[in-house]
């Protein structure tokens, strides 16, 4: 019977979780699109072919935002669905507790863990880095540098500057090199319209010249400067971390941000991938904790309300704690693990409450 039963809520469960994760994607990707619609357009090219390409390049990103949200009103709804029709009632009656159900519920849960893992690494970096190069909505706004126009790198004593959106499709444009003596003060300022990367240094396009104190300034065509630049790199850095896979987040800080940024949205990105990936798995089974409470049937509004200002109160806590995780104001382990675990504890904690003594909801009561 329990193997009958956990097909039966693993189907429950999921088809809730499909038809209200169509909804809510929809609904937001409705509104994402009207934001960025202008963006659309101003690109030139047929607009609803555009809009289409721009809303299936989009879906990812906004479903790992949304699953959470996703996961919490698919546990409620399914909750409030088996209390209605009364077949909590029988299922109490056969001894299964809300501790129970939730193992029973466990491989739609390892499953949402498993499809959120793979949106993240597959979907979710290829899909923004074009979104970004088409500079559309959201995606215009988050560029690499303090300034969000350029990429700063120091190698050797010179600091190179280089245009942020061509780092991203690792290109050398806009180029400008300002070179230092050795205590710090500026020498000569180098400008070129591009270059490429040659050997040990980049080969200059189009290049001006100007030492400090001069008055002209030496124009050449070509220009070989002596420089250490890894374009790969500067392609990661040049992207938001939130949007790198795993193992481009283990590289960025094991290579300390290649000495062009701090890492700490980095760091924090790198526990937080993993912490956050529990976080639909804790809010599909969270709604099944409060039914440790739970006697009479018809009061299905208080499991609504307990369920969604717990949820609601849980992304408002991890969001801000994350943002200081990110601004290097706290330990990237405390800021991605610590509202997880907090949110784990307490799902853990109603479920074990609900097997003490007298706990159990009795099917006399509920019925």
């Amino acid at each position: 019977m329990t193997t009958v039963l956990g097909r039966y809520l693993t189907r429950y469960f999921a088809l809730r979780l499909a038809t209200i994760m169509f909804a809510v994607t929809a609904f937001g990707l409705l509104f994402d699109l009207i934001d960025a619609s202008d963006d659309i357009i101003g690109r030139g090219e047929g607009t609803l072919l555009a809009m289409l390409a721009y809303g299936v390049l989009r879906l990812p990103s906004l479903m790992r935002e949304m699953l959470p949200l996703t996961a919490l009103l698919a546990g409620l709804f399914a909750v409030a669905d088996l209390v209605r029709h009364r077949e909590i009632v029988v299922i109490w009656c056969s001894g299964l507790s809300s501790g129970m159900l939730a193992l029973r519920v466990l491989p739609l849960a390892l499953l949402l863990l498993a499809l959120q893992t793979a949106n993240d690494e597959l979907l979710v970096p290829p899909t923004t880095e074009v979104l970004r190069d088409w500079g559309v909505g959201d995606f215009k706004r988050t560029r690499f540098g303090s300034d969000r126009n350029y990429v700063w790198i120091q190698s050797g004593r010179d600091v190179i500057r280089l245009d942020a959106d061509a780092a991203q499709r690792r290109e050398l444009v806009g180029v400008v090199i300002f070179r230092r003596a050795a205590d710090g003060t500026l020498v000569e300022r180098v400008d070129a319209t591009g270059g490429k990367l040659v050997g040990d240094g980049i080969e200059l396009y189009e290049v001006t010249r100007r030492a400090v104190g001069a008055r002209e300034a030496e124009r050449l065509d070509r220009l070989f400067w002596r420089a250490r630049i890894d374009l790969e790199a500067v392609a990661l850095m040049a992207r938001p971390a939130s949007e790198l896979r795993y193992g481009d987040l283990l590289r960025v800080v094991e290579a300390e941000g290649y000495g062009m940024r701090a890492v700490h949205a980095h760091r924090t990105w790198l526990h937080y991938r993993l912490a956050g990936s529990l976080v639909p798995t804790l809010m599909l089974v969270l709604p099944l904790g409060f039914l440790g409470g739970f006697r009479r049937v018809g009061g299905i509004t208080p499991l609504f309300l307990k369920g969604l200002a717990t949820g609601f109160s849980f992304q408002i806590l991890g969001g801000f704690v994350l943002a200081l995780g990110e601004g290097g104001f706290l330990d990237p382990r405390i800021a991605a693990w610590v509202p997880t675990l907090l949110l784990a504890l307490l799902v853990a904690g109603m479920l074990l409450r609900a097997e003490g003594p007298g706990r159990r909801p009795q099917a006399a009561e509920a019925a």
